[in-house]
């Protein structure tokens, strides 16, 4: 009897070891699971230097040599040519009737007459409601009247290589009052996403609270002759940022920071904010440097813990 009470003692306590034993065996590969899934959870971002740029959102002016074509008689007008092709001198450009008309100068084909061909006042139209007249000009793009009378402009030639210009109407600021002849200036047509730059060569007063800078675009490329007047977006103040996802910012005693990596390690780095971009969730940030690199998901990692990236 009494072995048979040690032998259930013993069968007892085997059993016991057993399923603490198990239990440990559980909790490592367990552990080890959570530790393999969270490190492949944990995200970064090793630093690179963005460009950061302020733009000033107006309007600029095309101002080229024009060669008007007028109609030898009333009738309906027949193109000959496609919007843009370039010309030889000679070459015909559209019809009225019987009546052929000739391009009297090479150059770029345009059937687009926007009555602004002859400027003679150039500051006096910068000094016009540009929104109306670029308004204005988006209609005309959508008449599409065939039918001519004598003398009317229904073509002209555009010298595309001389004397090609862009007058950019600019609020007074402290940085476009500094440009002066000889600077470069950087814009963005937002009609076309042309991207230009050219010399200043000359500044006009529009106004008490606007500019014009009258750029040379040289030989610009073919799309810039689309219109008269664009939308335009004028950068300023190039410099080279750090920027880091909004989520990535871990705050310590009230300060801001990131949790950066050294060697599997992590480390709380103290960084500035300096503005925010909330199209993009991004911070641009002080204190940190390109080639570092940083925890984006700060809440699945502590200071101090090794992990694997």
């Amino acid at each position: 009897m009494k072995k048979q009470k040690r032998k259930q003692r013993e069968i007892n306590s085997y059993a016991l070891v057993k399923f603490f034993l198990g239990v440990a065996v559980v909790w490592f590969i367990g552990n080890g699971l959570l530790s393999m899934l969270t490190n492949k959870a944990i995200q970064t971002q090793t630093l690179a230097y963005q460009i950061d740029e302020k733009i000033i959102a107006t309007y600029c002016v095309l101002d080229m040599s024009e060669i008007l074509l007028p109609s030898l008689e009333t009738g309906q007008a027949t193109k000959l040519l496609s919007e843009g092709d370039r010309v030889r001198s000679g070459n015909a450009v559209y019809q009225v009737n019987d009546k052929t008309i000739y391009a009297p100068v090479a150059g770029l084909v345009s059937y687009k007459i926007d009555g602004y061909e002859q400027i003679n006042d150039l500051v006096e139209f910068l000094q016009s409601d540009l929104d109306k007249q670029y308004e204005e000009q988006e209609r005309q793009k959508k008449e599409k009247n065939e039918t001519v009378v004598q003398d009317q402009i229904y073509s002209k030639i555009i010298n595309s290589f001389d004397n090609v210009t862009m007058c950019v109407v600019c609020p007074v600021s402290p940085y476009i009052n500094g440009l002066k002849k000889g600077d470069t200036l950087k814009f963005r047509l937002l009609d076309n996403g042309l991207e230009l730059s050219g010399k200043i060569i000359e500044t006009v007063a529009v106004s008490d609270y606007e500019k014009g800078l009258r750029v040379d675009l040289g030989c610009p490329r073919q799309e810039v002759f689309a219109q008269r007047i664009y939308k335009t977006e004028v950068f300023y103040d190039q410099r080279k940022v750090i920027a880091i996802p909004e989520k990535a910012l871990v705050q310590q005693n009230g300060e801001d920071g990131v949790y950066t990596l050294r060697k599997g390690f992590v480390f709380w780095k103290p960084v500035i904010v300096v503005t925010e971009r909330p199209e993009t969730k991004q911070l641009i940030v002080n204190g940190i440097e390109a080639g570092e690199t940083i925890v984006t998901t700060p809440h699945l990692v502590s200071e101090g813990e090794n992990i694997k990236y």
